[in-house]
Formats: C-alpha cells, structure tokens, sequence
C-alpha cells in the first residue's frame, strides 16, 4: 500500500471498520466511537489532596506557621491522612515542637510537649523524623477520630530514640472541625533560639468512602 494521504476518509467510526486515526503524540487512547481521549486522572480509594514540598524552619520560641496544604476539599465525612517530615538542630538543651491549625482554627497548638505533632526530644543533638496523623469522618458528636504518632532518630547516628503511638494531650486545643477541609497548617515551636526546627515533605491524602 502507497503512504497514505493526511485525511479522514478511512478513518473508522461506530458505523465503519476503516483505519486508525492519526496519533495524537500526547499519550491519548483511542475510544470505541473512533475518537482519541485523554486517560483520566489517578483516583480511587485514596487521593492526593495537596500539600508542601519545600522546607520551612523556625528559631521562634512562640508558635508560628511553617508548613501550609491549601485548596483542600477533604469532605466533612471523607477520613484522611497527614504525612510530614521534621528535624531539629543541635544548640540548645530543649525540646521544640509542632502542631495543626484546620482551617483557621488551631487544635493542637505547638508547646513545650507536642500537641498535635512532631516533637524533638530535650537533649542537645541534631534529630529527625516522622509524623502520621490520621482522621476518621467528622460529624456532629463525633470529632474527636484524630490520632497520630511520630518517631525520632538521633542523625548523628541513625540510632532510634523514641516512637509515639499517641500524642500527649492529642488535639487538645479545640474540636475537631466538622465541615469541609480547605487547609491544613503545620505550626512550629522551639523552646530556644539556639536551635532550628526544620519541617519539610507535607502530603495529604482523603480516602474514598464508597
């Protein structure tokens, strides 16, 4: 067969077999109506919903933000997981801390002891780790589904310190909110100026409820 000419004339359709279409060069797929579409999104049971790639610090000794996932729309009834990472620096014989604000409202503020967040312990030496917060659906008489836990490294040698399976005083500050989640914010503390908290790799995921 001769090259063939840039026409439509063999395309195929749902009324003839004809020839395949022209390639897009995009990664479209080919539907059963003889026209190119582009896949879908990724989705199902659990679903990115935003978050923070960039480190932030701190050297405050009162609460501040440091790590924000805006234009969130994790549902009142969707449950969801928050995954951080967080470090502090040698300097000082202190602890520093962290802790969530939803939306505006903060319910576990960042304290001498973690309230809702990672917590670096009060020793002078560089340290580092995890915190997993999870929230179940949140309704009326029903907002307090949060639980969580961290866990600290030493850097100097990698040796494991502490794992936290709940977290004292767990999002005492407030309730919990039970409308949509449009934010979600990491606040920071470091009980001394000597020290850095670093906060860094921040993911929200919403899972599916049907």
């Amino acid at each position: 067969m001769s090259a063939p000419d840039d026409n439509t004339d063999l395309d195929f359709s749902t009324s003839a077999h004809g020839l395949v279409p022209k390639g897009t060069n995009v990664g479209d797929f080919l539907k059963d109506d003889g026209s190119w579409a582009s896949p879908a999104a990724g989705g199902g049971a659990v679903t990115r919903d935003g978050g923070q790639t960039t480190e932030e610090t701190t050297t405050s000794t009162s609460a501040v933000d440091l790590l924000s996932a805006t234009s969130l729309t994790v549902a009142a009834l969707g449950p969801f997981t928050l995954v951080y990472d967080a470090r502090k620096t040698s300097g000082a014989v202190a602890r520093t801390a962290c802790a969530l604000k939803v939306n505006a409202t903060v319910v576990g503020e960042a304290a001498s002891l973690a309230n809702g967040g990672w917590q670096g312990g009060g020793a002078d030496q560089a340290e580092n780790g995890m915190c997993w917060v999870n929230s179940g659906a949140r309704l009326t008489n029903y907002d307090g589904g949060m639980v969580g836990m961290f866990k600290v490294n030493l850097s100097t040698d990698g040796t494991h310190e502490n794992t936290h399976t709940n977290f004292d005083g767990l999002f005492d500050t407030a309730d919990m909110l039970t409308v949509q989640i449009t934010s979600l914010i990491i606040r920071g503390i470091t009980l001394s100026a000597s020290q850095t908290l670093g906060v860094d790799e921040m993911h929200v995921y919403e899972y599916g409820t049907s």
